[in-house]
């Protein structure tokens, strides 16, 4: 397993890029985040064919509008200086209930790109949409979100794939296997030879150690992936 501070670096690293996210990259982001979170088909219409931002509606939601999906990138997302108001989180949340009336959706989640101040959560619950809703609302900041999309990677290589498309820095730490202590996902279209992987076996039944090389593309980690002992 790989080492606590180093997740941590990657996560840091991670919100750094998120911080940069345009308004469009992170309704797909999050689109995908939220997807996968809820293990359910969501539907996208924040943005149109053309990846243009489009109004009155809310933007992303599950078949059923139980669940709703707003994104921001606007600064002040979290409220102003003195936490006196909250407006953009307000009309979001608002716009999501408004969404699925009369019954409204079970949760929302409300997604920036924005690192959420420490002293917000008290602030905001205690204002009047903040007690009359706060058990539906699922916070994202950029700190939260980076953790999402991390794990998600780890445990997915199609979720890997997708979120290298906005994370260049992320992706070069995907590419760094052994920086995550673990294995590489098998290449596509890899064929299994399982003469070599017997092979492998019965040299291990003798021997702890055994040197692979070969050209690259040839398979190489798939046989790592394979056998338990030390490999160079």
């Amino acid at each position: 397993m790989m080492h606590e501070h180093i997740k941590k670096r990657i996560i840091k690293d991670l919100m750094s890029e998120i911080f940069c996210l345009s308004a469009t990259e992170l309704e797909l982001v999050g689109h995908n985040v939220v997807g996968i979170l809820e293990d359910n088909r969501m539907i996208h219409h924040g943005i149109n064919k053309d990846y243009k931002p489009v109004g009155h509606t809310v933007d992303s939601f599950s078949e059923d509008s139980m669940v709703v999906a707003e994104y921001s990138t606007e600064q002040a997302y979290f409220g102003n200086r003195d936490y006196s108001s909250f407006t953009k989180i307000e009309k979001d949340i608002q716009h999501a209930l408004n969404h699925r009336m009369p019954q409204e959706p079970d949760k929302i989640y409300l997604i920036s790109n924005q690192e959420e101040p420490p002293s917000f959560r008290a602030e905001f619950n205690a204002t009047p949409i903040g007690q009359s809703h706060g058990g539906k609302l699922v916070f994202l900041d950029a700190r939260e979100l980076a953790k999402e999309v991390y794990q998600q990677s780890i445990n997915n290589p199609d979720c890997a794939a997708f979120y290298r498309q906005y994370f260049p820095g992320f992706s070069q730490n995907l590419d760094n296997y052994e920086y995550y202590g673990k294995l590489p996902a098998p290449c596509d279209g890899h064929i299994c030879d399982q003469g070599i992987n017997d092979a492998l076996a019965r040299y291990f039944n003798a021997k702890p150690v055994c040197v692979l090389h070969g050209v690259s593309g040839s398979g190489k980690p798939s046989c790592n992936r394979l056998c338990p002992p030390t490999f160079t």
